[in-house]
């Protein structure tokens, strides 16, 4: 009954998680550059990586394992595409670098203090736990590229599935709310004066960029199943168009709200 709709569903669910968790991230906002949150969050975040591979195999293997001989035609048609190379090489850098930034160095650095350990005052070796876990990360990532390349033929039951997906859009949203803090200096401010249509028109052209070039990249995993669950031209359309709709709400939780009422 949900063949063809699930990319809807988690575009719209990623709404809602945008404009009820990514505030609540941003909450914990301690510069006006910076999101530093408590070491229990971070560590829970840091649990679901390392739970990432899992939950994106399940993903990939539930949507590739119900593909028909045209849809696989299609996707091996995109798979020789230059955009396609370009998404992965986009996926491998900013997927590693917002792990790294957002969720494994704050936790080595919480680590350094709570030894009262400076870590410009370190040699080489002591840094060393940074560069392994940068090589890590990295590594992880590039695994994840050639499972995209050649999805695992592996079952998976629908609450596997379920839990995996869920567990990816709360990493998602927790890196697009950093997006905000990125990119807002360069986006036009929502203020009374603003209308929430002028802001997207006028930020259009940008909004396009990080759709294109971070948006999808880092939702790679997603936005690979999810499209290739669509059956039909409407479905697709259904899909690009909840989906920017949802990276639109999580950079700006609310805007949804103001530009609808």
């Amino acid at each position: 009954m949900l063949l063809g709709y699930k990319g809807l569903i988690t575009n719209v669910i990623l709404i809602g998680l945008g404009y009820f968790l990514a505030p609540w991230f941003l909450g914990f906002q301690s510069a006006p550059q910076e999101l530093t949150l408590p070491v229990p969050i971070l560590a829970l975040l840091a649990l679901l990586l390392v739970a990432e591979r899992k939950t994106n195999l399940n993903v990939l293997a539930v949507e590739f394992s119900a593909l028909q001989d045209v849809h696989h035609q299609r996707w091996k048609r995109f798979m020789r595409s230059w955009y396609f190379g370009l998404l992965l090489l986009m996926a491998v850098i900013w997927r590693s670098y917002f792990r790294l930034i957002l969720i494994v160095f704050p936790l080595l650095n919480w680590v350094y203090d709570s030894m009262d350990i400076r870590y410009d005052a370190l040699p080489w070796y002591g840094r060393m736990p940074y560069w392994l876990c940068g090589l890590l990360v990295a590594a992880g990532q590039l695994w994840l590229i050639a499972d995209v390349l050649e999805p695992p033929q592996v079952k998976v039951s629908p609450g596997a599935e379920l839990v995996s997906r869920v567990f990816n859009l709360i990493l998602l949203t927790f890196f697009m709310s950093q997006f905000y803090l990125l990119f807002k200096s360069v986006l036009i401010p929502w203020n009374p004066a603003t209308t929430a249509s002028q802001i997207l028109l006028g930020n259009l052209l940008f909004l396009s960029i990080i759709f294109t070039f971070f948006y999808i990249p880092i939702r790679i995993v997603d936005m690979v199943s999810d499209l290739t669950d669509c059956r039909t031209r409407a479905q697709a359309v259904l899909f690009w168009v909840s989906s920017a709709m949802a990276m639109v709400e999580t950079l700006r939780p609310g805007i949804l709200q103001a530009l609808f009422s």
